[in-house]
Parts: structure tokens; C-alpha cells; sequence
């Protein structure tokens, strides 16, 4: 397969997803919406006529206009105050400022803007240690279990995404590979797979005494952080689904791709620290969200709560 590309970058560039670089590369990811309910329901008071007409009602452009002002002066300061930035991002973060909030908020970079590219080239070198360690190795090194990991991670890629141009590129599929591969064994308790396709019996008789499970999605989790990583640095693409996206992602310099990829890693592994039992044996974490949920419909809406049991509905199946 191909080698992993260097992990070298020119001086003049600033981290992955910093308001330079951001505001540098142009567009950004379209998935995630910048705006929020406060903002629409705003502009529809203005648009009714509310104010007598004496004030002009405001844009959805002018109101993203003033979200993405107060973004860029949150992310320039010297240290991000990460509670205003949880707060100001619960209606969306702008695209432009996407990258940098997410690393921020999963605290893969640190707030204090002075440690940041100390900090991303650490981490970048040490995931571009770990390839060869553990990817680039042959097949008989491996043990029978990390075998039927990567397999099942190969299978899996090719399905990832399938309408995205960027998602079918083979470097970015690649990536992907070698993200969630390392993940996995970096992370035994959890593992990676498709448990559900296979036959219970035959998932129960694979799955080891130390509770490592094989599960589906975690592909997908990863793929917003590429999206969103990987537009920063495509000035000429206008979202994840631009027919002109592939050949863009073929011009871009291997060393930014392997940036990208590192970064995608770590904050892969910040999202899944947080939920890594919804993703072990047995799924102990989404059973006590699903336990939650019902706690919280019996709580709010009692009615809906007797009619599902009438029903024989049960939250979790």
C-alpha cells in the first residue's frame, strides 16, 4: 500500500484549523450548520415589522456576519475563554472557524495560544511515530485478532461517505485506514468491526475475555473531522459534495494530508474517551443513555410514556 507521506511543513503556516489558516484557505465544510434557532427566530421578529419598520429587518448574511466577528475574536485571544466557546457554539460553529473550535473544545489543543503549535507538532510526530509501529507492518506480525480488525476496516471504508468525491479518493481512503486501524489497537477494550452483520453466535465466540467488541460507526465518526480538517486547505471548494473536490484533494501537499490524518486521530480518540463504553461489550454506555431517555419522557411527558407501554414499545430492543 502507499507509505505514509512526511510530517514536514513550511514555517510560515500556522496550525491546522487556526483562524490564519482559516481565514487564508476560504470555505470550509457545509455539514454543520452556523446558524441557530435564536438567530432565525431573530430575524423573523425583525421581518414581521415588530420595530415599526424604523430599523431595517437584519440578513441570515448579516446575522452569520456578526457570529463569525465574535467567533475570530474569541479564537485570537491569548488563551480561549473553552466555556464562552462551549456556550457561544451550542447554535454552530462558522466554518471558518470549525476546525480550530472543535480541537478546542475536545481538548486536543490547548486553550493558551502560546503552547498550540508546540503542542500539534508533538502530537503530530508522535501519531506519524506510530504508523510504522503499528500499520506499516506485515501481516504475519499481526495477531489473528488485529487481522479480522483490519479487514473488516478495509471493507468498511470504501462504504464511507459514499456521495463525497473526497471520501473515494484511495490517498484519503488510505488515511482512514490507518486512522482507524491504529485507533483500534491503541484501544483494545473497544476495538473496531461490524459485530451485527456477523451471527450472534459467531460475535459471542469472537469476541475475547478482556470484553473488546467488535462495533459499526466508528468510520463515521471520524469522517466530519476529515471533512471539515481537509476543506480548510481547499480554497476552491464550495462543500464536501463539489464535483471538482476530488482533483483538488489530489493537488494538496502530502505533508498537509498527513497533518490532517493526525489530527483527525487524536480527535477521534478525545470523542471516543468521552463515550468509549458505548462501544465495548455488552454497550453499557448507550444502555444507560437509553435508560435516561426513558427516565426523561416518564418525567415530561407522562401520557407518551403509559401509551408506549400499552403499546409494548420498549426504548431499547
Amino acid at each position: 500500500g502507499a507509505t505514509y507521506p512526511p510530517l514536514t511543513a513550511p514555517p510560515s503556516r500556522g496550525p491546522i484549523g487556526s483562524p490564519a489558516a482559516s481565514s487564508a484557505s476560504g470555505a470550509a465544510a457545509d455539514q454543520v450548520s452556523a446558524g441557530g434557532p435564536s438567530e432565525a427566530n431573530a430575524l423573523s421578529a425583525r421581518s414581521s415589522g415588530g420595530n415599526g419598520g424604523s430599523t431595517p429587518a437584519p440578513t441570515r448574511e448579516s446575522i452569520e456576519q456578526s457570529r463569525l466577528v465574535k467567533f475570530e475574536a474569541m479564537l485570537s485571544a491569548d488563551v480561549v475563554d473553552l466555556r464562552q466557546l462551549r456556550t457561544l457554539s451550542w447554535s454552530g460553529v462558522p466554518a471558518k472557524c470549525r476546525a480550530t473550535s472543535w480541537q478546542l473544545l475536545l481538548g486536543y489543543v490547548p486553550s493558551n495560544e502560546e503552547w498550540r503549535e508546540s503542542t500539534l507538532s508533538r502530537k503530530r510526530r508522535e501519531y506519524c511515530e506510530s504508523v510504522p509501529t503499528y500499520f506499516d507492518v506485515p501481516d504475519a506480525e499481526r495477531t489473528e485478532q488485529q487481522r479480522r480488525t483490519l479487514n473488516q476496516i478495509l471493507l468498511d471504508v470504501p462504504r464511507t461517505s459514499t456521495s463525497s468525491p473526497m471520501f473515494q479518493n484511495a490517498v484519503v481512503r488510505r488515511s482512514l485506514e490507518r486512522v482507524l486501524y491504529i485507533w483500534s489497537v491503541r484501544h483494545p477494550a473497544s476495538g473496531y468491526a461490524a459485530a451485527s452483520r456477523a451471527a450472534p453466535a459467531t460475535a459471542a465466540a469472537s469476541a475475547p475475555s478482556t470484553a473488546r467488541r467488535y462495533v459499526q460507526g466508528i468510520n463515521d465518526l471520524v469522517t466530519p473531522f476529515f471533512l471539515v480538517f481537509l476543506l480548510a486547505h481547499l480554497p476552491h471548494a464550495s462543500s464536501h459534495a463539489d464535483p471538482n473536490l476530488a482533483e483538488q484533494v489530489e493537488a494538496i501537499a502530502p505533508f498537509v494530508l498527513a497533518q490532517v490524518e493526525a489530527d483527525c486521530f487524536w480527535c477521534l480518540s478525545k470523542l471516543l474517551d468521552s463515550i468509549q463504553d458505548h462501544y465495548t461489550f455488552a454497550q453499557p454506555g448507550i444502555q444507560r443513555m437509553v435508560f435516561k431517555l426513558k427516565e426523561l419522557v416518564a418525567r415530561i411527558d407522562a401520557k407518551l410514556h403509559a401509551h408506549l407501554n400499552e403499546q409494548g414499545v420498549h426504548f431499547i430492543q
